[in-house]
């Protein structure tokens, strides 16, 4: 008969593992955002909204606390440092308004959002401002 010891132990390591993994996920974000802007070529109105992690893996989800408006995309590495726990939002400010550029979400950022324009001035927005 085999020891039953070796699974006894084995199992809480895997709890352990696991309880890990999840206590580095980011915490949901939310942003205040003082002007309308533009997200797919939809205009969103200014408000309180909320960034976190997408309905799949490396995906994020920008949302208005009413859930009147809601988008997600697809978020990989980036610039920022692997540590960071930042969201950050930047905007490209023309003359017709603001429109999504990009959303950073910690180490994970989204492609540009928007097309590129010769004219714009870029406007960021991180959580806790």
């Amino acid at each position: 008969m085999r020891s039953l010891l070796p699974r006894f132990l084995f199992a809480p390591a895997i709890v352990a593992a696991a309880a890990l993994a999840t206590g580095t996920a980011l915490a949901d974000s939310s942003v205040n955002i003082p002007f309308n802007f533009s997200v797919a070529g939809k205009t969103w109105p200014a408000g309180k909204y909320n960034v976190l992690q997408g309905p799949v893996a490396n995906s994020v989800r920008l949302s208005s606390v009413d859930s009147s408006h809601n988008y997600v995309w697809i978020a990989g590495p980036g610039d920022p440092n692997p540590t960071d726990q930042r969201t950050v939002l930047t905007f490209d400010t023309m003359n017709d308004g603001h429109t999504l550029r990009t959303v950073q979400y910690g180490s994970r950022i989204t492609s540009r959002l928007d097309k590129p324009r010769k004219e714009y001035v870029p406007t960021r927005i991180m959580a806790g401002e």
